[in-house]
């Protein structure tokens, strides 16, 4: 009920926002649509499929225009490579300062969910036991696709415990009975398999500055400096930097096309940076 009431509070200022003639949250709309037509146009045939996702994806995973004009950015030290950076900065300290929810979660570079976890087994030694965890998405869903063991080397690997579970899900998995029966040290190892193997693990593609003891700010090692002025440092990870801005992109996209998004004075800078940037990506696709 209170989610409905929130819809219902979003609407009354979405008629707000629409007697405005300037506002960035339409002009982030008018930025999308063109990128929206040049990736149906060139991939919803090849992929069969017309479903923005799938799409999404594909741009993230692959080589494209798009994605390439992002890497080129980065390394960019032209007034346009500089002026992206900024606008980049700037939208990651619109989305710290201001919580904006995308599945129950704050919409982050420091915790998103960029790519489907490649890791579906993680295994741990510590002392005499062995701690593995598997989670099988090939696995019909009506069947368990998690598989929970833990082994003791010094009897041939003996099994001393497994548990299945129908899915990847954190409050299943704490609550499970079993699981509460084992000791401190065993749940905390077979915890640490069960976090390696979450199908939308989070990436974290922020790098803090270094702190000085006189309290200035130093660049931290191997980083990529997206800002200097406001010491705004990424992981040295063009690839991953260019997928999670993507995906944060579309994650935007989507909470503003579904209503979901309060359209206050503050959340609209959240959409001006995200608008200038696509503006100066769809340049690449003319």
């Amino acid at each position: 009920m209170a989610k409905k009431n929130n819809f219902s509070d979003n609407v009354a200022r979405w008629l707000n926002i629409a007697e405005l003639k300037i506002d960035y949250y339409t002009q982030f709309v008018k930025a999308w649509i063109p990128f929206n037509a040049w990736y149906m146009v060139s991939y919803s045939i090849a992929l069969n499929s017309d479903k923005d996702r799938v799409i999404i994806d594909h741009i993230k995973d692959n080589s494209n225009p798009f994605r390439d004009r992002i890497i080129n950015l980065l390394m960019d030290a032209t007034a346009t490579g500089l002026e992206f950076k900024h606008y980049l900065a700037q939208l990651h300290l619109e989305l710290e300062g201001h919580t904006v929810p995308s599945h129950d979660n704050k919409l982050s570079f420091r915790s998103l969910f960029v790519k489907k976890n490649p890791n579906s087994s993680h295994t741990l030694s510590q002392g005499k036991f062995v701690y593995k965890v598997t989670y099988d998405e090939t696995i019909p869903k009506n069947q368990n696709r998690l598989k929970c063991e833990i082994f003791d080397s010094t009897q041939n690997l003996r099994n001393i415990y497994l548990e299945d579970l129908p899915t990847w899900d954190k409050t299943l998995f704490d609550n499970h009975f079993p699981y509460q029966a084992l000791s401190q040290t065993k749940k905390k190892y077979l915890k640490e398999c069960f976090l390696q193997v979450n199908p939308k693990r989070t990436e974290n593609i922020i790098l803090d500055p270094k702190i000085q003891s006189n309290g200035k700010k130093m660049a931290p090692l191997g980083g990529v400096t997206i800002d200097r002025e406001f010491s705004i440092y990424f992981v040295n990870n063009p690839i991953l930097i260019s997928q999670a801005l993507i995906e944060m992109l579309y994650n935007l996209r989507c909470i503003l096309f579904h209503g979901e998004i309060n359209p206050t004075d503050t959340n609209q800078k959240i959409y001006k940076y995200a608008f200038l940037i696509q503006q100066i990506l769809i340049q690449e696709l003319q």
